[in-house]
This record gives C-alpha cells, sequence and structure tokens, in this order.
C-alpha cells in the first residue's frame, strides 16, 4: 500500500467511530466490516435486477451507514468502480429509503459525495458507492491526490456491481400481521378444472350439492311400456290328446281274495303256548282245547290258503 493510501488512512481514523459490534458471518460472505456482513457480486446490473438477486440469495441490498477505514480498507480489495447499494428514492422524489425498510436520508447525509444527490435526471433514483478523487497531503508535507469513496445518485438503468449485506436477525417483527387477507379473492378459478381427479379421493364435498338436477328429467319413458307379454303363448296348452271319455280300466278292483282277518291277539301279546307245542294234535284233542290255546298259523302260510272245516264224528 502507497503512501498516499496510508495518509488518507490516518485521516480517516480522526472520524468518531461507532462502538463495534460482534457479529457472525455465514460462509457465503466477501467481508466483514463495522458489525456487518456484506457480499460483494461483480456482475453489472441494473439496480432492480441487483435487489432482485440480492433477495434471492437471502440477502438484500447493503445498507451502508459507516465509511469506516475497515470498511474502506475490505471494499477497495474487492470493488473497482461503482457499485449499488440498497437506498433509492423511487417512491417519491428526494425521500430516499433503504431497500430494508426504513428512512435512510439521515443516515446518507454525511455520506454523500459533493454536489450529490444531483437529481440530474428523473432516472437518477438509486445509491451507488463511487471512488472520486481527493486532494491529501503526505507526511512529509506534499500534498497529492488520493482516492476516497462516497455515496452518489445514479441512472437507475445503469449496470454495476452489487454489494449485499446480511439481514440483521430481529427480535420483533417488521411489521404488524395482518388481520385480513392481502388481496380480496378471486370469483373465478384460476385455472380451468381438471377432468381427472390430481390426488386421491376426498371424503367431502368440494362444493355444496346442488340443490337442482345437473339436466331436466325425461318427461316420457325412454321406450313404450310392452302391454303383452313378450312371447305370444297361450294362458293354457292344449293336452296333446283328447282326454278319454272313459276310463280305460275300473278306477278301483275288488280284491281277488278277502282282506285277512285280524289276528286273535295283539303281536306283543306272548303266545298262549310255548312254541314246541306239536302242531299234529288228535282232532278230538283240538276239539276239546279252547281256541286261545291252539298255535296260530305259521307266517309262512299264505293268506289264501283256508283250512279244511273239522269233521264231527
Amino acid at each position: 500500500m502507497g503512501r498516499k493510501h496510508v495518509c488518507f488512512i490516518l485521516i480517516l481514523t480522526l472520524m468518531i467511530l461507532p462502538e463495534a459490534r460482534s457479529v457472525t458471518c455465514s460462509e457465503s460472505v466477501t467481508f466483514q466490516a463495522d458489525g456487518a456482513c456484506y457480499v460483494y457480486f461483480n456482475q453489472p446490473l441494473p439496480y432492480a435486477q441487483a435487489e432482485f438477486i440480492c433477495q434471492a440469495s437471502g440477502k438484500i441490498l447493503a445498507k451502508v451507514t459507516l465509511l469506516s477505514d475497515e470498511f474502506y480498507q475490505e471494499y477497495i480489495s474487492q470493488a473497482e468502480s461503482k457499485s449499488w447499494i440498497g437506498a433509492s428514492d423511487t417512491v417519491q422524489e428526494g425521500t430516499w429509503v433503504w431497500a430494508a425498510g426504513g428512512d435512510a436520508g439521515s443516515e446518507l447525509s454525511t455520506l454523500w459525495q459533493s454536489n450529490n444527490p444531483s437529481n440530474t435526471t428523473d432516472d437518477y433514483d438509486c445509491a451507488a458507492i463511487s471512488f472520486y478523487p481527493q486532494q491529501l497531503i503526505d507526511p512529509d508535507g506534499n500534498p497529492y491526490v488520493g482516492s476516497a469513496i462516497g455515496i452518489i445518485d445514479d441512472d437507475c438503468h445503469n449496470e454495476y456491481p452489487l454489494l449485499c449485506m446480511e439481514k440483521e436477525p430481529t427480535t420483533e417483527p417488521t411489521i404488524e400481521p395482518t388481520t385480513e387477507p392481502t388481496t380480496k379473492p378471486t370469483t373465478e378459478p384460476t385455472a380451468e378444472p381438471t377432468t381427472e381427479p390430481t390426488t386421491e379421493p376426498t371424503t367431502k364435498p368440494t362444493t355444496e350439492p346442488t340443490t337442482e338436477p345437473t339436466t331436466e328429467p325425461t318427461t316420457e319413458p325412454t321406450t313404450e311400456p310392452t302391454t303383452e307379454p313378450t312371447i305370444d303363448l297361450p294362458l293354457r296348452l292344449p293336452p296333446s290328446l283328447p282326454p278319454s271319455l272313459q276310463p280305460s280300466l275300473p278306477p278301483r278292483l275288488p280284491p281277488s281274495l278277502p282282506p285277512s282277518l285280524p289276528p286273535s291277539l295283539p303281536p306283543s301279546l306272548p303266545p298262549s303256548l310255548p312254541p314246541s307245542l306239536p302242531l299234529s294234535l288228535p282232532l278230538s284233542l283240538q276239539l276239546s282245547l279252547p281256541l286261545s290255546l291252539l298255535p296260530s298259523l305259521p307266517p309262512s302260510l299264505p293268506p289264501t290258503l283256508r283250512l279244511p272245516k273239522p269233521e264231527l264224528v
């Protein structure tokens, strides 16, 4: 560093500096100065795009409130020309505000270069850091022209590199929460409804059910009702043959034999004589025995046979 720069640094150190703030910067910062974390983008852009780039990276266009020796040394190690910072009076001419919010007029009042803000044209509404020459004196008392930095207003359409800074954490919300929606709800859908469900069907209707049918019901049946059976069949089919006038056989013939006599005793009663009683008794003896003692006919005799009547002697 040359002698001229040393002299300029000595002049800057005479300024009353505020107490340094302790701050922790992220790894993406370019340099730190006066308790703030700065990121320098060496890409020339118009002011509006520069502000967008800072916001997209999670930062803001720099809020420079002090051009200290520390800031000067760090800045000149990165920048070679003008750089956009976050201040403008685009909303109201002459009223400078910070991109981060808040009035910037009082803080910029001691940082403007001479004849600034110039308001050369209506487009000179954006603030930038700029180098400018300054008459200095070296330690031997010899004057020389050195360089200094200050704030100027410039045409917002010009393209310069940009100086961003990390946002300072706030303990309070920056604005009061709103109790009303930010915009009026739309009365029309933003896009045409899809004909297929985008996700699983919902269990609730998306809108209130309609009280009227979607189409008018028909007043006539779709086809005329039939008054006849679908197949022409008589209600009662005639027999395949005419009924016979007389039966071919009498309905019931008399039995060829008279029905068998009922048993003299119920089947459950035991026989009056033991089974061993011989059947070949003399006829005279059979006549003398009571009928109840006579054995019943064997089951093998056919019911059509009849026993001969005994002859009396």
